[in-house]
């Protein structure tokens, strides 16, 4: 990925998003400062998967423990 400054990009933006379109990435910084990804909407898609909440919501839906035993039983092989 080539790296381009915010001055850059701000006055060749058509420029930047046809090579964008022809499948060039850029890396936008801000005085030398990384802070943003310009890429085309493909390959975005392509690399970066949405976050599944739900598989989420489904590890904190069962408890780690299965009773309060388990957890004593832990604690004390810990003392041994």
């Amino acid at each position: 990925m080539e790296s381009i400054g915010m001055f850059k990009a701000k006055t060749h933006l058509p420029e930047i998003i046809r090579n964008v379109q022809k499948g060039q990435a850029y890396v936008l910084t801000n005085r030398s400062r990384e802070v943003a990804v310009i890429m085309s909407i493909e390959e975005y898609k392509k690399n970066f998967k949405p976050f599944d909440y739900n598989r989420l919501k489904n590890v904190f839906s069962t408890p780690p423990f299965s009773s309060a035993e388990e957890i004593i039983s832990m604690r004390d092989e810990g003392r041994k």
